[in-house]
């Protein structure tokens, strides 16, 4: 009964194993500016204050000492753009914490996560499988060629989609008690309320690679990671390869005691 016990844990530990993430890649960067962007004043859930703020594109710089890794599909090495001096575009995913030092400072070392496990910090609770899909229709169908007054509509549909926790209907002007927003440019608050009922209105999951810049102290991002898909590979990965040929082994060699048996 022993033996049996054992290779039967010997298969179940495999199997886990070989679903078992692989370390979460984190990356240096600095806040450098918000452009495009435009004024906002935004109600915090958690204690009802108010707060005057950027709204719009935060533009953070990589460090440039990393090396790239061999692997294209890293996520790291997608976040870099070369050519721009290793600035990449975010939005703010987090109204709790300040961003890094402005002017840019000290770089600071950010995790990068899944969006269903964002925020991170005080007053930040993870977001649920539907806010999380609902800002992947917001990155994937209105989340380019931003201008000042567009920029600062996307933040607030990021906000508004991030920490409107009980009210299922997603609009700024509409907080119940909850998060709510005004905008100093009318057409950003309004172009706000358009998008967040269009991806409300709809359930489709778009197939883009959303990440979440984290640090428990700073500021959370938002940000698409190019060129990399959401689908699952089609060959499984060498370490989930591993796992299981472990876990098929262990299985086969106690059915093979159990005949000699």
């Amino acid at each position: 009964m022993k033996a049996r016990t054992s290779a039967i844990s010997v298969c179940i530990c495999a199997l886990i194993f070989c679903g078992v993430a692989q370390a979460t890649s984190t990356v240096d960067l600095r806040y450098v500016s918000a452009s495009p962007a435009g004024i906002a004043t935004i109600r915090r859930p958690w204690d009802g204050t108010f707060h005057t703020v950027y709204a719009g594109q935060y533009n953070l710089q990589l460090d440039p000492s990393y090396v790239r890794a061999a692997d294209p599909a890293n996520e790291t090495n997608r976040l870099y753009d070369v050519a721009n001096n290793f600035m990449v575009g975010t939005f703010c995913a987090d109204i709790n914490e300040d961003a890094p030092a402005k002017p840019a400072g000290d770089f600071v070392t950010y995790d990068i996560i899944m969006p269903g496990d964002a925020p991170i910090g005080d007053h930040n609770t993870a977001m649920s499988t539907d806010q999380a899909n609902a800002l992947r229709r917001l990155f994937a169908n209105y989340g380019s060629g931003l201008d000042n007054t567009s920029a600062t509509a996307f933040a607030l549909c990021v906000w508004e989609i991030v920490f409107e926790r009980t009210d299922p209907i997603y609009s700024v002007s509409n907080g119940d008690g909850e998060f709510y927003a005004s905008a100093a440019n009318t057409n950003a608050y309004d172009l706000a309320n358009f998008w967040l009922d269009a991806v409300q209105s709809s359930s489709n999951v778009p197939d883009i690679a959303l990440r979440v810049l984290a640090n428990d102290g700073y500021q959370d991002f938002a940000i698409v990671v190019s060129d990399v898909s959401e689908t699952p590979p089609a060959v499984p990965e060498p370490i989930t390869m591993l796992g299981l040929l472990m876990g098929v082994g262990g299985l086969a060699g106690y059915i093979r005691k159990r005949k000699t048996a």
